[in-house]
């Protein structure tokens, strides 16, 4: 039987094509062929050098624009938002969900299982007992946070049950940390009880603050939560940092707390888009095979994200990821956007990120290339 090769792209603009083509080229697997476009008209396909901290504001503002240029059409499209990974698209979705940004996606869900990831639910849960130092279910359930601190290692039974016996017999209420306390000196354990007095400056000192992002990093940097552990790995590194660039954007640890357990409701999404025309589409790169959209962001073309680290070293996973990356790029029918963080902070230091090979195998006289200092948050 003949084999007939489709040579023409009837979807994207031109550079939109020839980036994706001289992108594939490189694939020594794939059969020999060359992708031309259908349509006459260039396109656009730019590279942004942006920081992590930045990138939810660009995506929200570019999102707006969108918004405004369809208003009154008979078919409005949608801007897509095409993810390799859930943390990347988390820092979108909630900004998108703040600001009241309609959207959609078949994997949108799968993201917010991030919400429920051991690491957010003990950052939620150290939250809470900040709200609420009274409440023995909130001490209960954040002790762990701090158990590490300074080796402090309380067993369950003296952090709980014992503690939980001594609040019944004396039947008082007030912050449960002080209590702890003197438990632990009536039981000669003055170093630990020493250490719990620290957590309990540190939380008032936190209270006062009532600044949800400070909070969060007080509770990884001063109370060394979990830092021998899960904190090294770079998924949870980037979750971590999303979380707190998250908090910044609400006033008051309640209000991230609230805005954080409405984002894990389904009944919330539905009222959030009720009777909206969605501006945006949020999709996994898998996920947007056989759709096309008029403009396109990929964020995350950093390497260790795309590709992922534990295809770096493959020679054939690779190639998957950049059967990958074309697909994602020619989902682009007139604009195409590729957001690198070339600096994220955790910790108070900064990390610098070397941009995706993918980037760098477009050719060159292909891509606008704009860096953080071009773009401005419009007025």
């Amino acid at each position: 039987a003949a084999v007939h090769r489709m040579g023409v792209n009837f979807r994207s603009d031109q550079q939109i094509v020839l980036s994706g083509d001289g992108l594939i080229q490189r694939n020594k697997a794939r059969a020999k062929k060359t992708m031309e476009a259908f349509s006459k008209q260039p396109g656009e396909i730019r590279i942004i050098d942006i920081s992590a901290a930045m990138q939810g504001q660009f995506l929200l503002d570019q999102a707006r624009r969108f918004c405004k240029k369809q208003e009154g059409g008979e078919n409005p499209e949608s801007l897509a938002i095409l993810y390799r990974n859930n943390v990347s698209a988390l820092l979108p979705l909630a900004y998108f969900f703040k600001n009241d940004v309609p959207f959609v996606g078949n994997k949108v869900f799968d993201v917010l299982t991030l919400l429920y990831s051991r690491t957010a639910i003990n950052i939620l849960a150290f939250l809470c007992f900040v709200l609420e130092p009274d409440s023995f279910q909130a001490y209960s359930s954040a002790y762990p946070v701090w158990n590490h601190y300074h080796g402090l290692f309380l067993n369950r039974e003296t952090a709980v049950e014992n503690l939980r016996k001594q609040m019944g017999e004396e039947n008082s209420g007030g912050p449960i940390l002080p209590k702890l306390q003197a438990l632990l000196r009536s039981l000669g354990e003055m170093d630990k009880a020493r250490h719990i007095g620290e957590i309990w400056t540190i939380l008032q000192r936190i209270q006062a603050e009532d600044k949800p992002d400070f909070a969060i990093m007080a509770m990884l940097k001063e109370l060394e939560y979990n830092k021998n552990g899960s904190m090294k790995q770079k998924n949870v590194q980037l979750l971590v940092m999303a979380l707190i660039r998250i908090a910044s954007l609400y006033d008051s640890i309640l209000s991230f707390v609230e805005a954080m357990l409405a984002l894990r409701t389904k009944r919330k999404w539905d009222e959030h888009n009720a009777d909206k025309h969605p501006v945006v589409t949020l999709s996994t790169m898998h996920s947007a095979k056989g759709l096309e959209f008029p403009v396109v962001f990929l964020p995350g073309f950093e390497e260790g994200i795309f590709p992922g680290l534990q295809a770096i070293y493959d020679p054939n996973e690779i190639q998957e990821e950049r059967r990958l990356c074309y697909v994602a790029i020619t989902r682009a029918k007139e604009s195409l956007y590729l957001l690198n963080a070339d600096s994220r902070m955790l910790f108070g230091s900064t990390s610098r990120n070397r941009p995706s090979r993918f980037s760098l195998e477009i050719p060159l006289d292909l891509i606008n290339k704009t860096r953080e200092q071009d773009w401005r948050k419009p007025d």
